[in-house]
């Protein structure tokens, strides 16, 4: 359904959730809970802050136990609460990688906060190696096999999920098992994926998981890098021994039920998002390409995951049709959002070699489980109504 944004008419369309999604109103009433509930410092030794730690390590074991099919794999892992994704990720990569030698392996789509943490440590003096990505989206693996295989030394790889502006799901499980038999680190940034994809700790065996709270209905503002309890990583920040001195600072406690209730709330009713967010993306899909013969869907030949959708509008600048879209109603984006209002084309569709008119004119829209049938109408009518005053190329 439409959802009012800041209480003006008419309601925005709202097609954004991979960049956001709206909180839901049980995971604030749980956080308003907890946070009058449990008032005290997780790291203090009197009785309020030993029932706040009682209720962090329970928020911990639900995220684990919401991303394992056994009680083992999830005792097998630990939960460091972050900011968010992209501090998890920069922990991942500059943690792990710190005192460890060998060269830092990343595929060419990966999110900013990968991408950029990898060329700073590259300016920094660190080998990184890039894997290519095909026409398709999916990343190559075979570059890695050779370098496996000659040798190579290899400190960690680093692979989404599931790409954040095309949707297209990678080859993590091989992926995470190459590295697991030559003894190499394996870090997989899961945030899009995360209650909108089948899958667990078994199936990706990785040595480190990057998940977030605010694309599932939780708070913005809090992440986690889920890691395997035999490995130490090197903190980023300094001043307290909190989190077996992995990331220093009070722990939000609000904030880490709150993507506890979330992550449990979308895992408990997967089977039904992934459904109805696939049948609203193909639905969406197969009317705009009927009503715009000339829109192009990225990747669609690929797995991907159900809310995503990239398209392609030849002959339109990418940044002037969100800005008519937004004006008309609909709230899409650009691709990564933090990335947005750049001019440069995505990093992603340049990667996989497509045409340039198609990267410049590609939007993201995503989907997310307040969505009906009629929303998928209005889309196709606010979009087509904007793109025919202007033909394509």
């Amino acid at each position: 359904m439409s959802r009012p944004l800041g209480g003006q008419p008419p309601p925005m369309l709202y097609l954004d959730h991979n960049s956001t999604a709206p909180t839901d109103p049980g995971c604030l009433e749980r956080m308003r809970s907890i946070a009058i509930e449990f008032p005290g410092n997780p790291a203090s030794q009197h009785g309020l802050g030993r029932a706040a730690r009682k209720q962090l390590d329970e928020a911990a074991d639900t995220v684990l136990n919401s991303l394992s099919a056994s009680a083992a794999a999830a005792e097998a892992y630990r939960v460091v609460w972050t900011s968010g994704g992209t501090e998890a990720n920069n922990l991942a990569l500059f943690g792990a990688t710190r005192k460890r030698p060998g060269a830092i392996v990343v595929t060419a789509i990966e999110h900013a906060s990968i991408r950029d943490a990898a060329m700073e440590l590259q300016r920094l003096g660190h080998t990184v190696l890039w894997l290519p990505v095909g026409s398709d989206g999916v990343c190559q693996l075979e570059p890695l096999e050779e370098w496996v295989a000659r040798r190579q030394p290899i400190a960690l790889v680093s692979m989404m999920l599931g790409n954040n502006e095309t949707g297209v799901l990678q080859p993590v499980g091989k992926a995470s098992r190459i590295c697991r038999d030559a003894g190499v680190l394996f870090h997989c940034d899961a945030v899009q994926a995360i209650g909108k994809h089948r899958w667990d700790l078994e199936g990706i065996p990785a040595d480190f998981l990057t998940i977030n709270a605010h694309k599932i209905g939780g708070p913005v503002g809090v992440g986690a890098l889920v890691m395997r309890r035999s490995l130490v990583i090197q903190p980023q920040l300094f001043g307290g021994s909190q989190q077996l001195e992995s990331r220093p600072g009070t722990e939000s406690l609000p904030l880490a039920a709150g993507m506890a209730y979330a992550l449990s709330n979308a895992q408990r009713h997967l089977n039904w998002r992934i459904t109805h967010l696939a049948s609203l993306r193909d639905l969406w899909e197969r009317r705009l390409r009927e009503a715009l013969p000339g829109a192009v869907v990225i990747g669609d030949r690929s797995p991907r995951l159900p809310q995503t959708s990239c398209i392609a509008f030849p002959g339109w600048n990418r940044q002037a049709l969100q800005m008519a879209l937004d004006l008309q109603g609909l709230a899409c984006s650009t691709g990564s959002a933090c990335a947005s209002g750049s001019s440069q084309p995505s990093h992603v569709l340049a990667a996989m070699g497509l045409p340039g008119d198609w990267q410049m004119g590609a939007l993201r829209f995503s989907w997310g489980p307040e969505h009906q049938e009629q929303d998928v109408d209005r889309a196709v009518a606010i979009v087509s109504r904007v793109v025919q005053g202007k033909s394509f190329r």
